[in-house]
């Protein structure tokens, strides 16, 4: 199974994820960044919706990426532009290359 890695960018050092977490595949990984997402988003959503989470393979490769905003519940009441808007507010943190 493959091995995977969700190493945090938050706009200052993050954190990154030494052990990673096997998982059959992408679309695993994917719903693991979005419940990852979630829980460090929790009760403050607003100040950590500019982050963001590396999904790495094994080799150091980053897969995808995934900003918090784009799974911040607390904006789901907004209408699809309003909610792209707000995504769209919230800079990135710089994200490396590679993991």
């Amino acid at each position: 199974m493959p091995r995977y890695y969700f190493n945090l960018r938050d706009g200052t050092a993050g954190v990154s994820d030494p052990d990673g977490t096997s998982l059959p595949d992408d679309a695993a990984a994917s719903e693991r960044a979005a419940q990852l997402a979630r829980e460090l988003m929790r009760q403050s959503e607003v100040k950590r919706r500019h982050w963001q989470l590396d999904v790495c393979d094994e080799r150091g490769k980053v897969l995808f990426n995934l900003p918090f905003a784009g799974v911040d519940r607390t904006i789901d009441h907004l209408r699809p532009r309003t909610r792209q808007l707000v995504e769209d507010l919230w800079p990135r943190p710089y994200s490396k290359p590679d993991c």
